[in-house]
């Protein structure tokens, strides 16, 4: 059944008339918002500056560089902090040719386009930096926090407003002049500064419970290889030599299809091809065409984690947006991901459903192999060192499903020491998973509890 609402002539903005600007949420929201104790007040009159980065002619892939002064893109922010792993760089001389969006610490930076609303302070041991078309800076009064505004941005106060301004009949953005209108709650700077502090005390912990987990689930592979009597060293000394002509696939003559690893040496453990463990499925669908209307558990690459074989992000979707061809596969089959092998992404499948075509589907033969102990050996470096030489192709690498079913694993034939090691890696796996959800949940309450002060709803 349709929603009717009215609005006031006098609430219309001439620039916004479409219904989504106009929703009841929306205005239950505001109503909330100034109805608390502190004095409500826009972006725009709180910041000194707001400012952008370059577009066009002034930002090019080629000016980037590995050393020199940060360049801050939207994949770098993030609400607990700059992500610098991956960071890439300017010279001092474009820098200094790009003064106008330059950014110092205590900046707020907020993305504007792509991914929308998530904002982040520029920390003090970065000194400088500069930031891209799609990134906005606020640069504010000393009076007050920059962390706190963050937080008020990345909160369900701020971010409703997002939503709100950022609507568009294209794809979602927000230029500067709407970044001036979103308004946020104000409270006195002390109440600034306890907020700030929550926060910052919530992204410590979460970081150190990821930190522990991610540790915990490396330690995995090297449980499982100790096991088998297997170490690393074996590998990686592993010399190449050339493969029979009859054993080259899909008439490749390139290096990396012409050399192979001798024959692994798994000790006592005998090896055995992944082809030989089980069956590549092949069936496809057409979501958008035979299931447009339906809920579909669709899985890309971007839902499986790397290294860890866990599902991240994921919620089903509409049939009509699945608009290629899909893998099918059941729960208990193995996605392993065959772009960008050196990602290491593969997940045993907790449910029914349909995939990218860039994961290959194997169902395990139960009789043969245990799914679990069949899922750390294709996460370990047993599997990375011989699909990773395999990859063609520059920019978007990859394997093909002949080489991953030729892949050896060690393989013992007793179940009953599969499985026994499968339930211990379970186990590891449940704890790691475990202390990256306490990571979420303190991270979420923290979150809550500051929105409630915002709003005058607690008091701190």
């Amino acid at each position: 059944m349709a929603t009717f609402f009215l609005i006031k002539k006098s609430s219309l903005n001439s620039k916004k008339l479409f219904v989504e600007y106009y929703l009841p949420e929306y205005q239950a929201l505001f109503e909330k918002m100034y109805q608390g104790p502190y004095p409500v007040k826009s972006l725009g009159e709180i910041s000194k500056r707001i400012f952008d980065g370059p577009f066009g002619s002034n930002r090019k892939v080629d000016m980037y560089q590995d050393s020199g002064i940060p360049y801050i893109r939207v994949k770098d922010v993030l609400p607990e902090g700059i992500v610098e792993q991956g960071l890439t760089y300017i010279s001092p001389e474009k820098h200094k040719d790009l003064y106008r969006s330059r950014v110092t610490p205590g900046n707020v930076l907020m993305t504007i386009a792509g991914r929308l609303g998530t904002a982040v302070v520029f920390p003090e041991h970065l000194v400088e930096g500069n930031i891209t078309g799609h990134i906005a800076g606020l640069e504010l009064p000393n009076t007050v926090n920059p962390y706190y505004i963050a937080i008020a941005i990345n909160s369900s106060v701020g971010q409703f407003q997002v939503e709100r301004w950022g609507h568009r009949t294209t794809r979602p953005e927000l230029n500067i002049q709407e970044i001036r209108q979103i308004m946020i709650p104000l409270p006195p700077r002390p109440i600034q500064d306890q907020i700030a502090l929550v926060m910052q005390d919530a992204y410590t912990k979460q970081e150190e419970k990821l930190a522990t987990s991610k540790e915990m689930l490396e330690r995995i592979e090297s449980y499982v290889l100790a096991k088998l009597g297997i170490r690393l060293s074996q590998l990686e000394n592993n010399p190449r030599v050339l493969k029979p002509v009859s054993s080259i696939a899909g008439g490749r003559f390139d290096f990396e299809a012409t050399v192979a690893l001798r024959n692994l040496d798994f000790n006592s453990v005998s090896s055995t091809a992944l082809r030989k463990l089980g069956q590549l499925i092949t069936e496809r669908v057409t979501p958008a065409a035979e299931m447009p209307n339906e809920d579909v558990n669709y899985i890309s690459l971007g839902h499986i984690a790397s290294m860890t074989g866990t599902l991240t992000e994921f919620s089903p979707v509409k049939g009509l947006t699945v608009l290629s061809a899909s893998t099918k596969f059941k729960k208990g089959d193995i996605l392993f991901g065959r772009m960008r092998p050196y990602l290491n992404k593969v997940w045993v499948a907790e449910f029914d459903g349909v995939c990218t075509g860039e994961a290959v589907v194997f169902r395990p033969n139960l009789k043969k192999v245990n799914t679990q102990f069949l899922h750390s050996l294709l996460l370990s470096q047993v599997t990375l060192h011989q699909v990773v030489p395999l990859q063609s192709g520059t920019s978007l690498p990859r394997v093909s499903p002949s080489d991953i079913l030729n892949v050896q694993l060690p393989i013992p034939e007793k179940l009953d020491l599969q499985l026994g090691i499968a339930q211990e890696v379970a186990y590891r796996r449940k704890q790691a998973l475990q202390l990256m959800e306490d990571a979420s949940t303190i991270v979420s309450d923290a979150k809550a509890y500051v929105e409630r002060i915002i709003l005058g709803e607690e008091m701190p």
